[in-house]
């Protein structure tokens, strides 16, 4: 494996630049009135959108969960600038059994199938009071209109390569350990839970590793932008270099990093990075309800640019442009 090399179709990655008017959403509306973060990203029509996880905490209802998440659109003509659509795509309704509402979505377009993949997270509370948050699966042809499958996958953060490799779509997914497993029709998976990627010690990585968004396809290998945390002593001696004052912080440092994976073997790695390429340094990406985090979620390539949206201390969305 080359360590942090990269090939010239993806030089790009190391020049993405933060946007001076960050962050692009701030909470807003009825849904979004607290909380608007991690947003996933698709191209449709000449516009960029995101599914954005929103909250309004005055929202109890009948959840044991600390707040309800509803997924909700934002979209865009420039890439920057977002409107929120008034009503969410997704928010648990009274019989529903995922009374914390709906996480981590992920879009992929499948051009072989003309399909749209939508995974997601729905959280719920097993009857012995523990948390249950598996991962949903939602397809569609236009966007418009959803065929809910319901649960599809173990784990929660699943990215899929959107082209068959030796006949197989594959996918990774998982929040510790970074997971791989393959499908035939993208509907039915198989689980044997073969490791792909894991978190390396004293690395911006060392505590875990969450896929951002679907690889990034060339010929000369996937590019997998992935979201690693860190210790909190290590959180902290980062905000010690680079605000002098280690912040409080009951969590690590989330940041965002790349895998480059071998454009024949979708199981090996053929470059990592060692160093994160985004990390927080803005105040709004080092204080909220999460501190000292982007998590990258949804990449686009949008009027000759590449865009990633970050969710910053799961309060705000900023983006990075290329």
């Amino acid at each position: 494996m080359n360590e942090n090399k990269l090939p010239k179709t993806f030089e790009w990655i190391n020049r993405m630049k933060k946007y001076e008017g960050n962050p692009i959403i701030r909470p807003n509306g009825k849904w979004a009135a607290d909380l608007v973060f991690n947003p996933a990203a698709i191209v449709k029509d000449d516009q960029v959108l995101l599914l954005c996880r929103a909250v309004n905490l005055a929202d109890k209802r009948r959840s044991v969960n600390w707040s309800i998440s509803s997924l909700i659109w934002a979209r865009s003509k420039d890439g920057i600038h977002f409107e929120l659509d008034d009503e969410p795509f997704l928010y648990p309704d009274e019989n529903s059994e995922y009374t914390g509402g709906f996480e981590d979505p992920r879009i992929v377009y499948i051009s072989e199938e003309k399909l749209y993949l939508l995974t997601y997270t729905g959280v719920k509370w097993n009857e012995d009071g523990s948390l249950n948050a598996p991962c949903l699966l939602a397809i569609s042809k236009d966007l418009e209109n959803w065929e809910f499958l319901g649960e599809k996958f173990p784990g929660r953060a699943v990215c899929i390569i959107d082209k068959k490799i030796d006949g197989k779509y594959w996918r990774y997914y998982g929040n510790g350990h970074k997971y791989i497993t393959w499908s035939e029709d993208l509907i039915n998976w198989h689980n044997d839970d073969e490791i792909f990627i894991s978190p390396r010690p004293d690395h911006f990585d060392s505590c875990l590793c969450e896929g951002a968004c679907p690889p990034i396809v060339s010929d000369e290998g996937y590019l997998f932008i992935y979201n690693g945390a860190t210790t909190i002593a290590a959180t902290k001696k980062y905000s010690q270099k680079m605000f002098g004052m280690q912040a409080y912080t009951n969590w690590g440092m989330y940041s965002t990093g790349w895998v480059l994976i071998d454009p024949n073997d979708p199981k090996k790695v053929i470059a990592r990075s060692e160093e994160p390429f985004l990390a927080p340094t803005e105040s709004f990406e080092c204080y909220g309800l999460v501190n000292h985090t982007i998590f990258s979620g949804g990449h686009a390539e949008f009027k000759g640019k590449h865009f990633l949206y970050y969710g910053a201390c799961d309060n705000r969305i900023g983006v990075a442009i290329a």
